[in-house]
C-alpha cells in the first residue's frame, strides 16, 4: 500500500529543491511528528544521514536518507520501527511554466499492509500536510530571496 500526492506550484524548481533540502527546518511542523533526533553528525541533507522520528503516538521511526539525486530532484528515505518498514520518495517534476512536488510513501510487507489498514487516514492526511508544509517553506524562501 502506498500514499501518493502531488501539488502543482508556480515556484521555480530550484527554490522547491532548496526547501526540500532544508526539511529538518520544517518537518516538526507536521502534526504527525513530535520530534526529529539526528543520529548522524554533519549536514542533515546528506546520503546516509540517520535520524529518528518520534510521533505523537509514541512510535519512533529510525530513518536514513538513502538517496539524493539533485539532477532528478529526487530524495529517498527509508525508515523502520520494529517490523514496520517505510519507503518515502519526494521529487520535483519540472514543466515549462510550473513545477509539481510529489510525495510517495510506501509500507511494504504484511506489517505495512496491517499498518495502513489501521492508520490509512492518518497517512493520507500526513502526505497532504507534508507537501503543503514543504510548499509553504519554499514560498517563505522565495520571499526572503527578493
Amino acid at each position: 500500500m502506498f500514499y501518493d500526492y502531488n501539488i502543482k506550484s508556480n515556484l521555480n524548481a530550484d527554490i522547491l529543491w532548496m526547501a526540500l533540502s532544508k526539511m529538518d527546518h520544517w518537518l516538526c511542523e507536521l502534526s504527525t511528528i513530535k520530534s526529529i533526533i539526528p543520529k548522524s553528525k554533519g549536514d542533515f541533507f546528506t546520503e546516509g544521514f540517520k535520524y529518528d522520528v518520534k510521533t505523537p503516538e509514541k512510535i519512533t521511526m529510525h530513518a536514513t536518507i538513502t538517496k539524493i539525486d539533485e539532477d532528478k530532484k529526487e530524495v529517498t528515505i527509508d525508515a523502520h520501527a520494529g517490523f514496520l518498514k517505510s519507503h518515502l520518495t519526494c521529487r520535483i517534476l519540472e514543466h515549462e511554466n510550473y513545477s509539481i512536488i510529489q510525495r510517495r510513501q510506501e509500507y511494504p510487507g504484511i506489517f505495512g499492509k496491517f499498518f495502513t489498514k489501521i492508520k490509512g487516514e492518518r497517512e493520507k492526511s500526513e502526505t497532504k500536510e507534508y507537501l503543503k508544509t514543504w510548499l509553504s517553506y519554499a514560498q517563505e524562501l522565495e520571499k526572503a530571496s527578493k
